[in-house]
């Protein structure tokens, strides 16, 4: 059992924390690089947890414990405006779910990976300025954990 358990089940009866990448995609592991592998505490997919909980809310994907840290990792599509909205809406979602809770102090931010190509023109757009003020960075193509 790792600090992961003990916050993550803070968020939510609902939630349940797998070994290792175990919660995240095949897909979103090989976009991931990690300094130390054996730092891994955990990861959870938000997600599919809390769907039956907030089935019409904007879910956020994952959250990797590495060290004492939380990562919380969003595996979406960045080809249009459009995402853009999606990711502001996920934003807050989990910014309220996690407000006041102990993980929300170990944080390394919101991350969002894309799931293919990546939309460059919208650089200094209003969108991107709220997902900034909302601490997600990206959109990237990989991330670099530790």
């Amino acid at each position: 059992m790792t600090w992961l358990d003990d916050e993550a089940s803070e968020l939510h009866p609902d939630i349940a924390v797998e070994v290792g990448l175990g919660a995240l995609t095949a897909t979103l592991r090989r976009k991931l690089t990690f300094d130390d592998t054996r730092r891994i505490a955990g990861s959870v997919d938000v997600d599919t947890c809390l769907r039956a909980s907030f089935p019409n809310e904007p879910r956020w994907d994952f959250v990797v414990g590495y060290g004492e840290h939380a990562w919380f990792i969003e595996e979406h599509p960045a080809n249009s405006g459009t995402n853009f909205d999606e990711m502001i809406a996920k934003a807050q979602w989990l910014r309220a779910l996690v407000r006041g809770k102990r993980i929300a102090a170990r944080s390394r931010g919101l991350h969002w990976v894309s799931t293919g190509a990546t939309v460059s023109q919208l650089g200094f757009s209003r969108k991107r300025r709220l997902l900034a003020e909302l601490g997600v960075r990206g959109p990237s193509r990989t991330l670099t954990v530790g």
